[in-house]
């Protein structure tokens, strides 16, 4: 399975991550277009000390098309865009790889995620990420792994999906031997004290995927 980081703002992380094994890391961009020469000369500064990882821009939907006429000084993979309907009837035309990012957590039911992954209605990749707490997420989990309607939507979905696992959620490794995949998803987190950081939940996480 690939690995895929969210949310990347500090060095700390990036290396930590890029050392685990992560193909892709994916910064934030700033809603204002006016903050993004700031904010690619901060990602620059990071990526100076990382090496064998794919980048990718998180964006809001309406600014990815502004993202493509600037000038990067390092090298986009593509652009993590949300599952909205004016997104998806204007997609076509980038020269990057689009992932669709759809909130789990907003899709409770079987039929409420059936209904949001048909209307994303183009056959990117997709993200499933977490907005809501662990236990919400471990609930879900339990429900996905006695019902036989989440396993055939998996199973028959015609995209690769990607899910992102909360680091301390009890399910998740159970999830994930039932169903196949595409990657995995993990969230970074802000940095206190600079090249301070606890990464032992993290480790864990990891070490468990390895031997799966």
């Amino acid at each position: 399975m690939k690995l895929m980081i969210l949310n990347v703002n500090n060095l700390t992380d990036a290396r930590y991550y890029a050392a685990r094994g992560a193909d892709y890391l994916a910064f934030k961009f700033p809603n204002a277009m006016d903050e993004a020469p700031a904010f690619l000369k901060k990602v620059e500064s990071i990526l100076e000390w990382v090496e064998g990882v794919k980048i990718l821009l998180h964006c809001n939907g309406s600014n990815y098309k502004l993202i493509e006429t600037l000038e990067f000084p390092f090298n986009i993979e593509g652009y993590i865009v949300p599952n909205t309907a004016q997104l998806t009837k204007n997609i076509f035309g980038t020269e990057k790889k689009l992932i669709i990012e759809i909130v789990f957590n907003r899709c409770p039911t079987i039929e409420t995620f059936n209904k949001t992954l048909a209307e994303t209605k183009v056959n990117f990749p997709v993200l499933l990420t977490w907005e809501s707490n662990v236990k919400a997420f471990d609930a879900l989990c339990s429900e996905i792994l006695s019902s036989t309607d989440w396993k055939k939507t998996f199973d028959n979905a015609d995209r690769d999906i990607f899910l992102q696992l909360p680091i301390a959620a009890e399910n998740s490794l159970s999830l994930l031997k039932y169903f196949t995949f595409q990657g995995i998803i993990l969230s970074a987190s802000e940095e206190t004290i600079v090249g301070e950081k606890n990464y032992d939940a993290e480790d864990d996480l990891l070490d468990a995927l390895e031997v799966m």
